[in-house]
């Protein structure tokens, strides 16, 4: 049995790169022809009039720490609106680009554990499938509340840089009553390790086995013990959105690596290694070290086996995934543990399935080992 697990934050926007070089092409061409006719100008045959519109009003990104608090009371009131309302009435009410934030997820999820392997990781489509995936996140703000002009971005090299700090951002701005709450919940006197504060607190994961209000359709191989949308093997039975910032399996984890983040943009061309450079050590560091983990009972030892378990989900092409998608492991069945009765670590653990053998670890799948 692995003993500890990882809980993954529901990341609201953490869009760390931009295309800066078309934005930039983009800008210069819309300041030539702001000025110009739009059908007798220079670049007139370049362009109809709704594509100049379009250029002239380009959205601009920004770290969210530069938005006015106006802009950042609207983004975090129409993410709650996604919350709240399901696909379907949204639909209703916003027309038919409306996603819930739990189907948002969902679609996530699918992509991650799709029946052909991972096609939304784990390789160049990563870029491509995510910025479509904020895009979409985005143009689901822009329905609910006109008055949006883009969602923002996180850039958590000036977290580190204030605090001082790779991995405790405990005291950065980001990480109270304003904007995400508490960074840690580890020592929660409620026992329940809810964020408890900021614009998100109590945020509620989707427990709807059935999926009946999911579009995507996120039924029971996509939830845990307790019937959760959480991986299969997350042990986590809180109903709320947890965080164990800058900890895993009981040791310091960085939430990023600044040098590393320089390296892959000012010196890495080609695209395929651009991916490679940043995957774990910027991205996968920020989704593991904010998450973070707790110990599963008390008086738990570290074990050099958690870490193990906790990286073979992110690099390795994603090995804990095949194993749940081939039978490699015996989990309860999900919504077979109730939360708040069951104890989670007895209840909801998976053990290595008899689909394994016993003599050398390896299950063979269709003919291939």
């Amino acid at each position: 049995r692995i003993s500890l697990h990882l809980t993954k934050p529901r990341n609201f926007v953490m869009a760390l790169f931009q295309t800066l070089s078309l934005v930039a092409f983009f800008a210069a061409i819309a300041s030539s022809i702001r000025d110009t006719d739009v059908e007798d100008g220079k670049y007139a045959s370049l362009f109809d009039e709704d594509e100049y519109i379009m250029l002239a009003s380009k959205r601009v990104r920004k770290e969210i720490r530069d938005l006015t608090d106006e802009q950042w009371d609207a983004i975090a009131a129409a993410m709650n609106v996604m919350k709240t309302l399901p696909t379907e009435q949204g639909r209703a009410v916003y027309g038919d680009r409306y996603l819930s934030y739990d189907d948002l997820v969902c679609q996530h999820a699918k992509a991650t554990l799709y029946s052909d392997g991972d096609i939304a990781h784990i390789g160049p489509i990563f870029n491509v499938w995510h910025r479509a995936f904020v895009l979409s996140f985005e143009n689901i703000l822009r329905l609910i509340d006109d008055t949006i002009e883009a969602a923002p971005y996180w850039d958590f090299r000036r977290d580190m840089i204030e605090q001082n700090s790779t991995y405790d951002l405990s005291n950065s701005v980001l990480f109270s009553e304003k904007y995400f709450g508490e960074y840690s919940t580890a020592n929660d006197a409620d026992g329940d390790f809810a964020v408890k504060t900021g614009k998100f607190a109590y945020w509620p994961v989707d427990v709807d086995i059935t999926s009946t209000s999911l579009t995507f359709n996120c039924t029971a191989f996509y939830r845990n013990a307790f019937g959760f949308l959480r991986q299969r093997d997350n042990i986590e039975s809180t109903p709320y959105v947890t965080r164990f910032g800058g900890s895993k399996c009981g040791e310091q984890f960085a939430v990023g690596d600044l040098d590393i983040y320089t390296d892959c943009l000012n010196n890495v061309t080609e695209y395929t290694s651009f991916v490679g450079c940043y995957n774990f050590n910027i991205h996968a560091r920020a989704h593991i070290g904010v998450g973070g983990t707790r110990k599963a009972f008390s008086n738990q030892p570290n074990s050099p086996q958690c870490t193990v378990w906790h990286a073979d989900s992110w690099v390795n092409d994603g090995g804990r995934k095949w194993a749940h998608k081939f039978d490699c492991f015996d989990c309860p069945e999900p919504g077979s543990c109730v939360a708040g009765e069951d104890e989670p670590f007895e209840c909801a653990m998976c053990d290595i399935s008899n689909n394994v053998t016993d003599a050398d670890g390896v299950r063979d799948i269709d003919g291939f080992e």
